[in-house]
């Protein structure tokens, strides 16, 4: 029997959000009525969520640091669960996130885990964190668990806040020097060949080969802007294969800046990630499995998913 999704009245000021089972939308607003409900809107369970999929892109990691910590700030307060995801759905503001809320507390409402209800929407909440969360809830420890899940969002948050200020100046500096050498290139020394044409004499090498270049970029510009176009256009696709993958993740750890922080950022996440997992309860494998999961360089996640081989087969960490 089709499930369907209700938002409904029932009374003055009181509105509720959940599912019910029926034949059909019009057996479903019948029930409802015979409830003492008054039916606001009524979606049949899969339409529902196919229309959720739309929302994920609408829902930013900030959206999720707050919603963390607002949850860990009901539990910690004695709210139990479900009261305090219809507090903290009542309050959100993105009405995207607002709607897989209320989808959550409906499933939380039926006696499913919360892991299990936010795990039906893994596009928003990833396994790293319906793992912790169903570490908390088999270990007794919830309200622990959410606090550091909290914190570990809000760190991660400030991490990539500080990496992205980081990156900004040198990426401007050079984006400024790009377009400082093409103007000069293209608009500045053609205009002065004239002037040492006059001069009568003969230029100096390096001259030469400038005017040479200057004349080069006037004449085909067409062909850099293509070549250019081309280039970005093979390499975002080569990425998207796994050959290609590991030689891009390798070449950025070998730049001389970019390598080190991208090495450096990696290695940060995935420590604080083991940190909070292994605090959690987990094993140091079960650890791994969700930390390398998190890696995006394909390079330092194939060293990873080798040292959890040796760690499987009785190596030390």
């Amino acid at each position: 029997m089709p499930k369907f999704i209700y938002t409904a009245k029932s009374g003055p000021g009181q509105t509720l959000q959940s599912e019910i089972e029926a034949d059909s939308e019009q057996s479903a607003i019948n029930i409802l009525l015979s409830l003492g409900y008054f039916p606001i809107s009524v979606q049949q369970q899969n339409v529902y969520l196919n229309k959720q999929k739309t929302y994920i892109r609408k829902v930013s990691r900030k959206d999720i640091t707050l919603f963390t910590r607002q949850l860990s700030s009901l539990i910690e307060s004695g709210v139990n669960i479900l009261n305090s995801l219809q507090i903290v759905t009542d309050q959100t503001t993105n009405k995207y996130l607002k709607a897989i809320l209320s989808d959550v507390a409906a499933k939380v409402k039926d006696g499913k885990p919360l892991s299990e209800s936010l795990a039906a929407h893994e596009q928003v909440f990833s396994n790293l964190y319906t793992s912790i969360i169903h570490s908390g809830e088999a270990s007794g420890n919830l309200e622990k668990v959410v606090k550091g899940l909290a914190d570990y969002y809000e760190k991660d948050e400030e991490f990539r806040s500080s990496l992205k200020a980081s990156l900004i100046y040198p990426l401007f500096i050079s984006i400024i020097g790009v377009l400082t050498v093409a103007v000069l290139m293209g608009f500045v020394i053609p205009k002065l060949v004239d002037m040492f044409e006059d001069l009568g004499q003969s230029l100096p090498l390096t001259t030469r080969i400038l005017i040479s270049i200057s004349g080069f970029i006037q004449n085909y510009w067409w062909a850099i802007f293509a070549l250019v176009f081309f280039t970005v256009f093979s390499v975002s696709r080569m990425i998207k294969t796994p050959y290609g993958k590991i030689a891009f993740d390798k070449f950025q750890l070998k730049l001389p800046v970019i390598g080190e922080i991208v090495l450096k950022s990696e290695i940060s996440r995935l420590t604080r990630t083991l940190s909070l997992l292994i605090s959690s309860g987990l094993s140091i494998v079960s650890s791994l499995n969700v930390g390398i999961s998190i890696v995006r360089n394909q390079v330092i996640k194939n060293d990873l998913e080798m040292f959890k081989e040796k760690i499987t087969q009785g190596s030390s960490l």
